[in-house]
């Protein structure tokens, strides 16, 4: 897949094509959905399938003090997308000239003079331009008269009906529920980052992916074993110690701060092995 940053330098191979607008923040099923109708649309037209997406996202741009959780990181977004059979990324840096943009100039000037645009495909609740006055229904409007297609998409929802978004999926995450979050992603939410110290930095090519391979759980295991024995031992002097069912009755009572204790001391250990 080709990335292309900026528009002054497209190539005329990477032009005619169809382009999925977004910000793609975790490349989810929802986006899946999007993507997958842009690579149908591009074969129909003979061209690259692609997308455009703003870095930094325009939230950061805006609100710079604000925290903001993204659900993947430029490299991991753009892995996503290869693997998805993308043609092309066009990221586009987003500053104070792309902000005051209008909405017909970016479809006219940057759409379709510099990408060469010949189709887009977004989802419904798609927005763009100064002040986010574009929206999907402008681009229906006009796209044809610019000379594009336009295709938009309506919700991705679950099998409960529920909305497929980026932001529900970082509530599940937040929640501490990553397999619901994993559901709705298509994939394990990972999170990577530079190995400081660790002995498996050879085989992981600088990163540590969380969670660690198996062999370290297994090793993590028998440490969290021995902290649960230490526990119920220490419980109980030489002379007075209680019966069976008061210790696992202390181990009920104190489940939720020993699983703690237990996560970190297995993260310790297995970022030191």
């Amino acid at each position: 897949m080709d990335v292309v940053r900026g528009t002054d330098s497209v190539g005329e191979n990477l032009r005619g094509g169809v382009l999925a607008l977004g910000n793609f923040d975790g490349v989810h099923l929802g986006h899946r959905e999007v993507l997958r109708l842009t690579r149908t649309e591009a074969a129909k037209a003979g061209g690259p399938s692609g997308v455009v997406f703003f870095d930094p996202h325009p939230r950061r741009f805006f609100q710079p003090g604000t925290p903001y959780f993204r659900l993947t990181q430029q490299p991991m977004k753009l892995k996503l997308l290869e693997e998805l059979g993308l043609d092309v990324a066009f990221i586009l840096p987003f500053d104070k000239t792309l902000a005051a943009t209008s909405a017909d100039r970016f479809m006219t000037d940057i759409l379709k003079a510099r990408l060469g645009a010949a189709g887009v495909v977004v989802g419904w609740n798609f927005r763009f331009g100064n002040g986010r006055k574009g929206s999907a229904a402008m681009l229906e409007v006009r796209g044809p008269e610019i000379g594009f297609g336009v295709h938009v998409l309506q919700p991705s929802v679950d099998g409960q009906g529920e909305p497929v978004s980026a932001t529900r999926i970082r509530n599940l995450l937040g929640a501490g529920r990553p397999r619901d979050a994993a559901a709705l992603l298509g994939y394990r939410w990972q999170v990577t980052g530079p190995v400081l110290n660790s002995s498996t930095a050879k085989n992981a090519g600088g990163l540590w992916v969380f969670p660690p391979p198996i062999w370290h759980w297994r090793k993590a295991l028998t440490l969290q074993m021995a902290v649960m024995l230490f526990v119920v031992l220490s419980t109980a002097g030489p002379m007075t110690a209680p019966p069976i069912w008061a210790r696992a009755r202390f181990l009920a009572a104190n489940a939720k701060s020993l699983k703690l204790t237990c996560l970190i001391l297995t993260v310790i250990y297995t970022a030191r092995t």
